[in-house]
């Protein structure tokens, strides 16, 4: 697996919206982001373990590890963009429905770049992420005088229109439920949708986003991998 490999290999495909001077000539959102370099609750959290790759839809600068170190994996992420793209074509249309829209396909529209990937306006996204495994002396480690400062992934909402997102056996992914928080468990061939931001507010509220977050009160011991794209 990629993300089992050394730091120095994974960091050969990292992600970088700049280069050296400060131009927006790097990979753009495509390529492996390290632990600690999306932190999204910095009131709270000092660390974060999560590590991602990410794979922009539209095919400029896309960059895959060799295939030497992953076999197979521009294909079969190749293929499984394609899937999820056909998915959310579906899914818009069922969104425009249950809004009412004089025009169902108002979001597919907005979307364009879901029929066309090669389209400047592709910016749906291919997301792995990975929560490596801990030991109970490490959760143990995390807490700072009962102030929880390292974590897999914070609570956040996504920004995008929604996510779809298929986890690993061991699940992990906490949601936001009143005043506490509900473990979603792993179902078998379950692909879950969280809206995000985008489709809050296009929706005045109707369908709210998600608040989730992937914590280290699970018990301790299995990684977790997560596949969730953007749309």
């Amino acid at each position: 697996m990629l993300f089992r490999s050394p730091a120095v290999t994974k960091c050969r495909y990292r992600k970088t919206l700049t280069d050296s001077k400060g131009k927006l000539t790097g990979t753009g959102y495509n390529g492996y982001s390290p632990p600690d370099s999306e932190l999204v609750d910095l009131a709270s959290v000092r660390r974060e373990l999560k590590e991602t790759y990410e794979i922009m839809q539209r095919p400029v600068r896309r960059v895959y590890p060799e295939s030497e170190l992953v076999p197979g994996f521009k294909e079969v992420t190749d293929r499984l963009g394609a899937a999820f793209r056909a998915l959310a074509v579906r899914f818009n249309t069922a969104l425009g429905l249950a809004l009412g829209l004089a025009d169902p396909d108002f979001f597919n529209r907005y979307g364009r770049g879901l029929r066309d990937p090669a389209s400047v306006e592709a910016l749906n996204q291919l997301r792995l992420a990975y929560y490596p495994g801990m030991s109970a002396a490490e959760i143990a480690a995390a807490s700072d005088s009962g102030a929880m400062t390292m974590t897999r992934c914070a609570q956040h909402v996504d920004a995008s229109l929604f996510t779809m997102l298929v986890q690993d056996c061991n699940g992990g992914l906490e949601v936001a439920d009143g005043d506490g928080w509900t473990l979603l468990p792993h179902l078998e061939g379950a692909i879950m949708i969280q809206g995000g931001d985008q489709l809050d507010l296009w929706s005045g509220g109707y369908f709210p986003a998600c608040l989730h977050r992937v914590g280290i009160r699970n018990p301790p011991g299995p990684e977790l991998v997560d596949i969730p794209p953007r749309q």
